[in-house]
């Protein structure tokens, strides 16, 4: 198996990530993460709940996620290519109606 640990800043990290990497990112910094992945169309995808732990170079508590990079998801464009491909419309109000002779 080939593993290999790398530390890095968000821009690094954004400048040579790939789809399905695995990440380890500390809670203070998954803004600068997700901005320098979504440059490049990316997002990252949490695994489960956040881990705990202590910076054991100050003994801070930090929480770390843990996840893997995918593509970001494209918002749906309508096109009106195929039948079906724009919701419908809403229905118009009812006309008023009209008191009168009858």
């Amino acid at each position: 198996t080939d593993t290999a640990i790398r530390l890095v800043s968000a821009a690094e990290l954004g400048a040579g990530v790939h789809v399905g990497d695995t990440l380890l990112i500390e809670a203070r910094e998954t803004a600068a993460v997700n901005a320098a992945l979504e440059q490049r169309g990316f997002a990252f995808a949490a695994t489960g709940a956040p881990v705990t732990g202590i910076n054991v170079g100050n003994g801070d508590q930090i929480t770390l996620f843990v996840g893997s990079v995918r593509v970001a998801p494209q918002p749906i464009e309508f096109n009106d290519e195929l039948a079906g491909d724009r919701p419908p419309d809403p229905e118009p109000p009812p006309a008023p109606r009209r008191r009168g002779r009858r």
